[in-house]
């Protein structure tokens, strides 16, 4: 017997070989495993089934509606922060403002003080002339 091709089916780790001769004179037992092999190459591949994985897809609007949902979080937080930001600087520019006045009303007591302390030298000053100036008036007359 001449055989003109060999194929390899594996099935569960079985395998089955099938021939086909290369005249086209056939037996009635080689018609069977004839049919086999025409359906075989009519189907044009082994009797396999391809296993694929499915994979979940998620659609593209719940994560950007996501992202937009964080982003907006975000932006309402920065502006939150930026409130409180200005208004501790308003706070502080506040605070300094008062610490400058107190600073001159200081100032502004000190030389009221020292223009008191200043007078009251003067008036001292004056009222002791004026006591020798009558003690020798009194010895004139």
């Amino acid at each position: 017997m001449n055989y003109c091709a060999q194929v390899q089916i594996s099935e569960k780790i079985k395998t089955d070989r099938m021939f086909c001769s290369s005249s086209g004179k056939t037996d009635e037992t080689d018609k069977s495993t004839l049919t086999k092999w025409e359906e075989y190459l009519q189907k044009g591949s082994p009797m396999k089934k391809k296993k694929t994985k499915k994979t979940k897809i998620i659609p593209q609007k719940n994560i950007d509606e996501e992202n937009i949902d964080e982003r907006k979080a975000r932006n309402e937080n920065m502006k939150r922060l930026a409130k409180r930001i200005q208004e501790e600087k308003e706070k502080m520019k506040e605070l300094k403002m008062i610490n400058e006045l107190k600073e001159l009303e200081l100032q502004k007591d000190e030389k009221d003080e020292k223009k008191e302390l200043e007078m009251i030298n003067e008036l001292n000053e004056l009222k002791k002339k004026n006591e020798t100036n009558e003690t020798s008036c009194c010895i004139i007359l």
